[in-house]
């Protein structure tokens, strides 16, 4: 909760200064409209709810509105036109009692932060310190244990759009990977797609090693061949390794292969060219099938 309260006691600012003497009004508003909402129920009175109540009304719904109100609080929060003020409360929401509330509300959070374009909060941001107490934030949340692995792995992919967003490093997502919860890691191999850091392709590499879980691996071989061979450059032995044992299990599903399939058909170095060949006599008809297609697709 300390994480929070910077940020906490700014968005308590707002809505005192927001409510001033019109507490009772505004709590009547927020109720009406909530109740509207509750009574169409569809994503129209969800986009409405918000653009009429405002950060200011999420708030106070989430905090004092019934299990019904809150539910279609939580949720309609992400269609705030400006969002921010209301992120640290959807973060403390993640600890309700209540799962389904703390789903609706991660859900919210991951779809607000994922809109974000890397630079979206650069060094010009108005308050960059609101942007790194936010990542702390979140960064408690991703190692507790006491939490669902959903919602772990929902604040694993909102902490790490965040971290994008604001030029940070992805280290929530390095130490996702080393959950016992197996939604928790594929979640970090998720948000490590597409970088090219050093130590992101280590944490992957190393994952590849030690993942007992068949599609976990396999997309960590993939992110990992993406973020190197597709490049230009040398895939860990280890990641070389299982790539092949991959590629060489008729148990290995299509879907489950498919993502290394994709980056070996655009990787070219004289690592992969074995890789390569191995794809194209693949004892799942399907993997070979899917290769085919891949292949012919980059000849065209």
């Amino acid at each position: 909760m300390e994480h929070w309260r910077p940020l906490l006691i700014a968005v308590a600012g707002l809505v005192a200064a927001t409510l001033g003497r019109d507490a009772g009004a505004q709590r009547e508003l927020v109720a009406r409209a909530v109740s509207e909402a509750r009574r169409l129920g569809n994503e129209d009175a969800l986009v409405h709810l918000a653009e009429e109540i405002g950060a200011v009304g999420i708030d106070q719904c989430l905090g004092h509105a019934s299990r019904a109100g809150r539910l279609i609080c939580a949720q309609s929060a992400r269609y705030l036109e400006h969002p921010w003020p209301v992120l640290a409360v959807l973060a403390t929401v993640l600890r309700d009692h209540d799962r389904q509330v703390a789903s609706r509300a991660a859900e919210s959070m991951v779809i607000i932060l994922s809109s974000l374009d890397p630079g979206d909060l650069g060094p010009e941001e108005p308050d960059p310190s609101a942007t790194e107490e936010l990542l702390q934030g979140l960064r408690g949340l991703a190692g507790d244990r006491d939490l669902s692995s959903d919602i772990v792995a929902q604040v694993v992919t909102a902490a790490s759009a965040l971290a994008r967003a604001a030029g940070a490093g992805r280290d929530v997502a390095r130490d996702s990977l080393a959950h016992p919860e197996v939604a928790v890691r594929r979640a970090g191999v998720a948000a490590l797609a597409g970088s090219d850091e050093t130590e992101d392709v280590a944490a992957l590499a190393a994952l590849v090693e030690r993942e007992s879980d068949l599609l976990t691996r396999a997309l960590a071989v993939a992110e990992t061949c993406e973020a190197t061979a597709a490049r230009g450059r040398e895939m860990p032995e280890a990641v070389v390794e299982q790539a092949s044992v991959l590629l060489d299990d008729r148990r290995v599903r299509p879907s489950t292969v498919g993502p290394l399939l994709a980056c070996l058909a655009r990787a070219s170095t004289p690592q992969v060219r074995p890789l390569r060949e191995q794809a194209a006599r693949h004892p799942n008809a399907g993997a070979r099938a899917a290769w085919a297609a891949l292949v012919s697709d980059g000849e065209r």
